[in-house]
């Protein structure tokens, strides 16, 4: 919005310098800068618009392309992709995914104790021992899984600021 307001003020002031010229070379560029002017302010009301919808989104967020896709964190540096969260349990056994699901949260943390139970469910095990990574660990989920049988073995975060302060 910044840049096509910088832009409405440049034209304005190409228009009005185009206004103090005569001739015929004059009016033509004056109707070019116009139409194009028109076309900005129609494109700064979109933007508003877009402004307007991304706002009322619960997490901010609007895909262009694909109404539920989000924007996902990748390994690199960056803003990550627009897309899924694909969430599969997996037998160590047989190697066979046994329970999967789709989300289009950013994260992980609010999916250990639903995909246990789904994998617990598809396996029709009595006790089920999940594995994950630290990206799984939130408190309320591991006890969530404690409730109901499911032993989750998952790393805490290293969130301690002890490195950071020397300690």
């Amino acid at each position: 919005m910044e840049q096509v307001d910088a832009s409405i003020q440049r034209y304005l002031g190409m228009l009005d310098t185009a206004d103090r010229q005569d001739g015929e070379a004059a009016e033509l560029r004056t109707t070019r800068l116009t139409t194009r002017l028109g076309e900005l302010r129609r494109q700064m009301r979109e933007l508003e618009a877009m402004e307007q919808a991304v706002a009322g989104s619960p997490d901010r967020q609007i895909s262009l392309t694909d109404p539920d896709a989000r924007a996902m964190a990748s390994a690199g540096t960056g803003p990550g992709q627009v897309g899924y969260n694909l969430q599969a349990a997996v037998d160590t056994d047989s190697h066979i995914i046994v329970a999967h699901e789709v989300i289009n949260l950013r994260h992980d943390r609010t999916s250990l104790a639903k995909m246990g139970e789904q994998a617990r469910t598809a396996t029709g095990a009595d006790t089920l021992t999940v594995l994950a990574d630290r990206g799984y660990f939130s408190g309320p989920e591991v006890l969530a899984c404690e409730a109901v049988g499911i032993v989750a073995v998952c790393p805490k975060p290293l969130t301690s600021g002890a490195k950071a302060d020397g300690r």
